[in-house]
């Protein structure tokens, strides 16, 4: 793999994440073990049907948060299959950055990555979009119909989802 962005890269894999979270597992229930389920919809339906599926979290904040964990684990997933070019460090909870990227394909260089999820905001039916100065914005496709947007790096954020910022150098 030769010298990369790490912001392009993070716009590339942004681009192609997903939302697909579908709740909370509950180890307590009602089913008669082991469970058998020939695809994630069957198995979907049958953990929701004996009690082991709770809904998602309702609260901005606290959605916030899963949100930001399943793109960390997404991004990792990534990393991961690029052989050995980039690697990563996860980040510690209520610490800075959420990511750490390096590796031979950013020149042994560290970029920490910051993920954010925010709410839009609507006033007088209009969306009013928060601006932040230095960040950029990727657009999303969750499939769950949540509009959103992943950012990387600097320029203002549309109404966002994830917005993942990104800084070069060392985070030690």
């Amino acid at each position: 793999m030769p010298t990369i962005d790490v912001e392009e890269w993070l716009r590339e894999q942004c681009g192609q994440y997903r939302y697909d979270l579908r709740g909370v597992f509950r180890v307590g229930g009602a089913t008669p073990w082991p469970l058998a389920a020939p695809d994630a919809a069957d198995l979907e339906a049958q953990l929701a049907a004996h009690g082991h599926l709770l809904p998602l979290p309702k609260e901005p904040a606290a959605l916030a948060n899963v949100l930001e964990v399943s793109i960390v684990n997404f991004l990792l997933e990534r990393i991961d299959s690029t052989q050995g070019q980039l690697e990563a460090a996860r980040g510690g909870e209520r610490f800075y950055p959420d990511l750490e990227i390096s590796g031979p394909a950013v020149n042994g260089g560290y970029h920490a990555v910051d993920i954010k999820v925010a709410g839009e905001a609507r006033r007088n039916g209009d969306r009013a979009i928060a601006r932040r100065a230095g960040s950029r914005s990727i657009p999303a496709t969750p499939t769950s119909g949540i509009p959103g947007f992943i950012g990387a790096g600097r320029s203002d954020p549309s109404p966002t989802m994830p917005r993942i910022s990104t800084s070069s150098g060392s985070t030690r």
